[in-house]
């Protein structure tokens, strides 16, 4: 789950740990672990299916982005939580041992008991996995039509190294989720689950290293929540927002508001407000960029992903709701493909 940055004797313990026992590290952008043995989560349920069963889950950190449907493959597996703070929590499956200590103390314990060393074959197997499925992984994502996904999927790839990224919760961290991030550290306020601030965040981090660009990827109801911290007059030239506007929110119309009838559109997810956001962007000096294809988005990536831009700028990607759920159910039924 969500973690904060670790310090170098608990990074240490844990590599340590990994090279003792056949462990793979299962983490989203929101843990912050950047060390051996790490997966994906979100990409490995989504898009890879191991045969070998795990034996053991160690459950440490926070709130999850993780997709719900994940404690499926744990539902028979022992686990074990690690809580400094005496807190008893449960993630999923079976929740046996808990162990009030730090992370540190568990994994360097743990690890000095190991009389020799484990090989990585759960790992290099789902590594493995992952790679002879990249080449129909790739093709499907391909296909998407202009949406939350795709534009997750792009962004990825073309956001520069040592960047920050800040994701709204739901939709954007969920899809962002899927796609390894190279040198960039992600972050998203995954306990808010409402209105998450993450204009306000975003903007908070960028005044601590003005050199660095800091990226956005949000909503338009998010954007709408938290658009005031953009009058803020500290902002620098550094910021990167990308809002998808499908017009409505549709994580609540996926969840709760379809059980209810046809009227949960318009009074439960928003449906036809009227933000202007281009209005709103350069009246407060900002660049603006409106996208309404996936050519269009390819092409606005390539100029505000160049090291050289220095604006800060607001990317509008209107995106049809219809597209939104074709997104949804290609990344499920690749799922549920999987052999």
């Amino acid at each position: 789950g969500c973690h904060s940055k670790f310090d170098d004797d608990t990074l240490n313990s844990i590599e340590n740990f990994t090279k003792k026992f056949n462990t793979v590290i299962y983490k989203d952008h929101t843990s912050h672990y950047y060390g051996r043995n790490a997966i994906q989560f979100p990409k490995m349920l989504s898009f890879s299916k191991p045969k070998t069963k795990v034996d053991l889950v160690i459950d440490l950190g926070g709130i999850s982005a993780i997709p719900s449907y994940y404690g499926e493959i744990f539902s028979n597996t022992e686990i074990w939580r690690i809580s400094e703070d005496l807190k008893l929590k449960r993630r999923a499956g079976k929740l046996s041992t808990l162990f009030c200590c730090s992370e540190y103390a568990f994994f360097s314990i743990f690890a000095s008991c190991a009389s020799s060393s484990s090989d990585d074959s759960l790992f290099n197997e789902i590594q493995q996995n992952l790679l002879e499925n990249k080449n129909q992984i790739n093709a499907s994502l391909e296909t998407l039509p202009l949406s939350t996904c795709y534009v997750a999927y792009k962004l990825s790839q073309k956001i520069p190294s040592n960047s920050y990224l800040q994701c709204a919760i739901l939709e954007s961290i969920k899809y962002m989720n899927l796609f390894e991030l190279n040198n960039i550290e992600c972050s998203s306020n995954v306990g808010a689950f409402g209105i998450d601030g993450t204009l306000s965040t975003l903007i908070g981090h960028s005044f601590t290293d003005p050199s660095k660009n800091y990226f956005c990827m949000l909503g338009d109801l998010a954007f709408t929540y938290d658009m005031n911290s953009l009058t803020n007059r500290e902002i620098k030239n550094n910021l990167r927002i990308f809002v998808i506007n499908n017009n409505i929110g549709f994580s609540m119309k996926l969840g709760y508001a379809k059980q209810i009838n046809e009227k949960a559109d318009r009074y439960i997810c928003a449906q036809g407000h009227k933000i202007s956001i281009k209005g709103y962007a350069q009246d407060l000096g900002f660049d603006y960029y409106l996208v309404n294809s996936k050519e269009e988005l390819n092409s606005t990536l390539d100029v505000i992903c160049n090291p050289s831009f220095n604006k800060s700028v607001i990317v509008e990607i209107k995106v049809l709701a219809s597209n939104e759920k074709i997104s949804a159910n290609t990344i499920e039924t690749f799922r549920q493909n999987l052999s």
